[in-house]
This record gives C-alpha cells, sequence and structure tokens, in this order.
C-alpha cells in the first residue's frame, strides 16, 4: 500500500497521503490481522470513507491504478 500511495501522491500533488504504523497507532493483535491495510478517506476534516482490510477487495498483490480505481 505504501508503495501505492507514494505512486498516487506524485499523481495527485494536492491530496495527502499520510501514513502510520499500527505499532505507533496502538492498534491491537486482532486488528492488526483482520482488518488492515485500512484507509480513512477525509474532505475538509471530516471522515468520508472509512475502508477496513482492503484486501479483500484488491487481493493480496496490487497496483497503484487499482487503489485509485477502489478510491474513485
Amino acid at each position: 500500500m505504501d508503495g501505492c500511495f507514494q505512486c498516487l501522491a506524485q499523481e495527485y500533488p494536492y491530496v495527502k497521503f499520510c501514513r502510520a504504523a499500527a505499532s505507533a497507532m496502538q492498534v491491537s493483535h486482532s486488528f492488526c490481522r483482520n482488518g488492515l491495510p485500512a484507509i480513512l478517506v477525509y474532505k475538509g476534516g471530516q471522515l468520508v470513507g472509512n475502508f477496513i482490510k482492503v484486501t479483500d477487495q484488491l487481493g493480496h498483490d496490487f497496483y497503484a491504478v487499482e487503489v485509485e480505481g477502489f478510491l474513485q
């Protein structure tokens, strides 16, 4: 996911992409196993999208173009 967001950040310079390590967020081991990777989308400071375990939709091997399509 990190590599995909690096590519998308270059294509969308006015969008902010942030990442956080699960260990820094102090999430449970169960959430790490069952909920990550997750994507939270904010617009104007409000949460507008909360996508948990996106590998369920994208599979385990995916590219930036697939993440872009998913978010669109």
